[in-house]
């Protein structure tokens, strides 16, 4: 798995059709801030492995995760869940939606309304 910054994910969210990034949270959290563009697959679902596979329809397409924060090891766990499952190109923000605010960027979401 690789790990990627801030400034990477938005060239991927503005130029890059083919790949895929999915906050893996709840359906609540993901409801009160998110990055913006991204779809939510919590990764306690027991057909995340399954749904991210119909996402993205070809497991050797990029695939980049996302949680809160660095605090939050949920992006970890999914991408190892994604690389046992045989997805060839998986990328961790490790950051999360707290990494991507304090980098400048907006979120989206109920409690984003605020947001820069």
């Amino acid at each position: 798995m690789k790990t990627m910054q801030a400034e990477e994910l938005k060239k991927i969210l503005t130029g890059d059709p083919v790949a895929r990034v999915i906050n893996v949270l709840d359906a609540d959290a993901y409801r009160e801030k998110h990055i913006p563009g991204t779809v939510n697959i919590p990764v306690q679902d027991s057909n995340f492995v399954d749904k991210v596979e119909n996402l993205v329809e070809n497991k050797t397409k990029p695939v980049v995760v996302y949680c809160a924060s660095t605090d939050c090891n949920a992006s970890e766990k999914a991408a190892e869940k994604l690389e046992r499952a045989g997805f060839q190109d998986v990328r961790d923000f490790a950051a999360g939606t707290r990494g991507w605010e304090a980098s400048g960027y907006q979120l989206a979401g109920r409690e984003a309304a605020g947001a820069r």
